[in-house]
This record gives C-alpha cells, sequence and structure tokens, in this order.
C-alpha cells in the first residue's frame, strides 16, 4: 500500500471538492470495495492517515464488513483510538443465509456494545430488500445506528424515509 500516496490523494480531496452550501466533505477510504482483503492493521493504517489529513474539515466513514461480527469489532475498537478517529463507520454486510430477525437483534448488540463503549456510530449498508423492515427497526430502536446508505434502487428511498422519518438519515447512491 502506498501510504504517502494515500496521504496525497486525501489531501487533494479536501483542497479540491466543495459541496454546496459549505456541507462538509464525507471521505470514505475503499467505500463498499474490497477493503476487507487487506489486513486490519493496514485498514487502521490508512483511516488513522486519512484522519490526519482531514482534521476536523470533513465527515470521515470507514468501511467494515461484519464477517466475523468480532473481526468488526476489533477494527472499530482500534479504529476508535486513533488521534482523529472516524466519525461513523458504514456497517457492508455479505450476502448470505440468515433471518431478518437475527440481523436485527445481532446489529442491534453490535451497536449497543460498540456505541457505549468506543462512541461509535454506524450507518448500515443495504443491499437486499428483505432486510428493510428489520433495518427500520434497527434505526428505530438503536440510538448507535443513525442512518442507511441504500445500495438498492432509487425506489427504495421513499420506504425507507417513510419507515424512519427524521429519526435516521437515508442516504442514497449506487
Amino acid at each position: 500500500i502506498d501510504y504517502d500516496g494515500h496521504a496525497q490523494n486525501i489531501d487533494y480531496l479536501m483542497r479540491n471538492n466543495r459541496l454546496a452550501d459549505g456541507r462538509q466533505r464525507v471521505i470514505s477510504v475503499a467505500g463498499t470495495s474490497l477493503i476487507h482483503h487487506i489486513e486490519p492493521a493496514e485498514q487502521t493504517r490508512l483511516f488513522d492517515i486519512a484522519g490526519q489529513v482531514m482534521g476536523n474539515d470533513g465527515v470521515l466513514m470507514s468501511a467494515i464488513v461484519p464477517n466475523p461480527y468480532w473481526s468488526a469489532g476489533k477494527l472499530v475498537e482500534e479504529q476508535s483510538q486513533l488521534q482523529r478517529p472516524p466519525d461513523v463507520y458504514l456497517v457492508m454486510p455479505l450476502g448470505g443465509t440468515y433471518s431478518t430477525e437475527g440481523l436485527y437483534r445481532t446489529l442491534l448488540e453490535f451497536g449497543q456494545h460498540y456505541g457505549e463503549n468506543y462512541g461509535a456510530r454506524f450507518l448500515y449498508y443495504y443491499r437486499l430488500a428483505r432486510d428493510r423492515d428489520a433495518i427500520i427497526r434497527l434505526l428505530n430502536d438503536s440510538p448507535h445506528f443513525i442512518g442507511v446508505k441504500i445500495g438498492t434502487g432509487e425506489e427504495d428511498v421513499q420506504p425507507m424515509i417513510d419507515g424512519v422519518g427524521d429519526r435516521a438519515m437515508v442516504i442514497w447512491g449506487i
């Protein structure tokens, strides 16, 4: 990994990309790509560099894959101790066989543990229509899950907004 190049990329983004009306820039290292294919220590180093370069001039979002959940939790623990920790963690679940009730309960417990013990806040990356009601319930019940990033079609945005009202953020983008 070219860590110096990474720092230069973050610096470039912070200096050259502006959002309308003075809104803060959101930086998500890797977003929903293949970041989980590199070692956790390397992931943490990438976020450490990004946070130091950004300072408080943007929102830093760490993308984590809860597979297994303890591994994602370890990343939250380590990254929350950084000089400039991520502002939010994007939970990017992998597909597989699970119940929506199990998804809800597991994420509720995960959010509670890492929210209360490490001050973490989470966005859920929504990709499967069958999970919609469980995610709406999670966003309404957990103070640590502050929003959802919809990675499906635009038609999924309004039902999510209707389900959470102004209790949570709903972000769309593929």
